[in-house]
């Protein structure tokens, strides 16, 4: 063969070759959006997971509270912030619209 000739479809062997490596970036961009993506969705499941425990905590010492030896008016206001905290945090993740509740 002469120099600065090419085999007849070299050109578009070269084309297919890049057409492969650029899916091929495509691919690996695809996946690792797609493990950042599942890393959040982690994150939020943790998330709700830690507020739901938080809610049980504050149901336990609601339910202390009521067997200790305050005045009624303590207890009240007590168990009123108490149960308000708890409620917040269950709302926190069933609106994904308003994930956060007004207080």
């Amino acid at each position: 063969m002469h120099e600065g000739k090419t085999k007849p479809g070299s050109s578009l062997m070269t084309l297919l070759i890049n057409i492969e490596e650029a899916v091929d970036r495509i691919n690996h961009k695809w996946e690792a959006l797609m493990a950042t993506v599942q890393n959040f969705k982690d994150l939020v499941t943790a998330l709700n997971d830690a507020t739901n425990t938080i809610a049980a905590r504050i149901e336990a010492l609601i339910a202390k509270l009521n067997d200790t030896g305050i005045s009624a008016a303590e207890e009240d206001a007590a168990l009123a912030g108490l149960q308000t905290a708890a409620d917040n945090l269950k709302t926190l993740g069933q609106n994904p619209a308003d994930p956060v509740p007004t207080v």
